[in-house]
This record gives structure tokens, sequence and C-alpha cells, in this order.
């Protein structure tokens, strides 16, 4: 019976155009939602047609009035941050999100007066915990109208490659946008960056690369792989000791003893072992690594 009526009150609404009452409250929120299934002519449509252009971008080391300014001007949640070597090339350090932004320029200690990669500015990141960063749900978080700046440190700057997010998702700039409709329905995403296509691959991953015992095996024979952002050659290393279980046991012990540490201001916090970009320890002017002055 109360089958029946569940069925019932279904056909009704669907056939009413009655919305649910969680469509509803995402609605109110402002929240966008997206059915269980893209729309066929979706298919028919790339992400690079799709795309908000100009993507709005950072620098690694960017002047904190321009931050203050594109907080201002944009609802944007997520910021690429763009890294510029000395040869001129281009690459895409991470994301950065809003509320991470917001954090930092609340808390000043981040903030240098020179517009250099630094070492400090690594070492300033540790002080931070991770609880800085998360919000309760039930509380609206910071907001940029909370942030009161003087205009001695709007004229500071901010390295942000310390707070980036090195593992961001990306799709190719002629997907169908019905797979990245796909890609935020299954992943949960909020934003995903646009890229050209790739001129080279690098490898392929399989479900079978991702068994402990087979990453095991890989390290045993020689290879690479990479922790707290330092790539290491494993040809190049003392084998393990007798009693070590391989580098899946090693990586879990490693894991284990860090959830065991206490956090201060002068140990890393949990945050901090997802950065992926080393410490620079040589300063690279401002003209090298990109940063527009305007």
């Amino acid at each position: 019976v109360h089958l029946h009526v569940l069925l019932v009150a279904k056909a009704v609404g669907d056939g009413t155009g009655v919305k649910p009452l969680y469509e509803v409250h995402m609605e109110v929120k402002g929240m966008p939602f997206l059915g269980p299934s893209p729309e066929s002519y979706l298919r028919h449509i790339t992400a690079k047609e799709c795309c908000g252009k100009p993507p709005v971008t950072f620098q690694r080391v960017e002047k904190v009035h321009r931050i203050v300014d594109v907080l201002r001007g944009t609802q944007h949640n997520g910021f690429p941050v763009i890294y510029t070597n000395a040869e001129g090339e281009r690459n895409i350090m991470g994301v950065v999100l809003r509320q991470h932004l917001l954090v930092l320029l609340s808390t000043p200690r981040c903030l240098q007066p020179s517009s250099y990669i630094a070492e400090v500015s690594s070492r300033v990141a540790t002080s931070y915990d991770v609880s800085e960063f998360t919000k309760p749900i039930s509380t609206p978080g910071l907001s940029i109208h909370d942030v009161q700046l003087t205009p001695e440190q709007l004229d500071l700057y901010l390295d942000l490659g310390p707070y980036v997010n090195p593992s961001y998702y990306v799709v190719q700039e002629d997907a169908s946008l019905s797979k990245v409709y796909t890609l935020f329905r299954t992943l949960g995403l909020r934003h995903l960056c646009v890229i050209p296509r790739a001129p080279d691959v690098v490898g392929i991953i399989t479900r079978r690369d991702l068994l402990p015992e087979t990453i095991d095996d890989r390290f045993e024979m020689g290879g690479q792989y990479t922790t707290d952002g330092t790539t290491m050659v494993t040809n190049g290393l003392a084998p393990a000791p007798d009693n070590a279980e391989g580098l899946s046991g090693n990586l879990l012990n490693r894991r284990s003893n860090r959830s065991n540490m206490p956090q201060s201001s002068s140990s890393p916090s949990l945050m901090n072992y997802h950065f992926g970009w080393p410490t620079m320890h040589t300063s690279i002017p401002i003209g090298q690594n990109g940063h527009d002055p305007k």
C-alpha cells in the first residue's frame, strides 16, 4: 500500500511540475542543480565553447591589492595559479580556493614586502592549521567584506605557491559537454579547468596499478615516486631494512606517524602535506615569475 502511495505521489508531482523539496532548497540558496543525466544535445558542444573566458587567474606571487579587487569583483570559488619560469614557460601550479584566500588575507602574517619567491613563505605556511581553512556547514564563512587591510598591507605581496591544490581536475578543450556534465555529477565538482589538448602522453594508469602489491613491486624494480612534493629515484636508494614491509608499508607507517605528531606552530600541519610544490631555495624576481604589475 505504501509503495502505491509513493508511486501515485511521484506521478502527480511529475505531472504537475512541482519540484521536490530538495531542489527547492537548492534554488533558494542559489545553488545550481544538475539532473541525473545530461541533455542529448550536449554531446555536440565542446568544453571550450561553453567555458568562461578569459579565466581569472593569479600569478604565484601576487599583489594583495589585485587579490582583493578580484575577490570583490567576482564570486568565483576557485582560481588557477600560474607560474612562469625564467625561460618564459607558463605552467599551472594548481587551484587556490576563495575561502583560503580570505583566510590568508585576514591573517597578514603570510604577507611579504618583496615580490620574490622566498623560503620564508613556505615556513610561514606551516604555521597554519587545517582547522583555520575549514568552516562549519552551519556558518556562512568569511566574506571579502570581513577582511580589513590597511593601505600599507594592500601594497604587500602574497606567495600563493604553498597554498594551491596541485591535484586539480582538468578536461581537454575538445571534450564533449556531456562528459563534463558527468564529471560534475559523479565527482561533485564546483569548477573544472579547461586546458589545450596535450601534445604527449606520460603514461597510462589502470586499476591494477593502484593495488598495494603492484606499487610495491614497481618500487622494488626501480622507478620514481613523489612524497611531500619531492621526486625520488628509487634506483639510487638504499634497500629497505629486513623488518620493512615494502613501499606500501613504509608509506602507511609514515602516515601513522604523522597523525600522531602534535600540531604546533613549529611543526607542519596536516594541510601542508598536500602541498605539491617544493620550497624554492633561490629568490626569483617578479619579472621572471610572470607577475603582472597591473
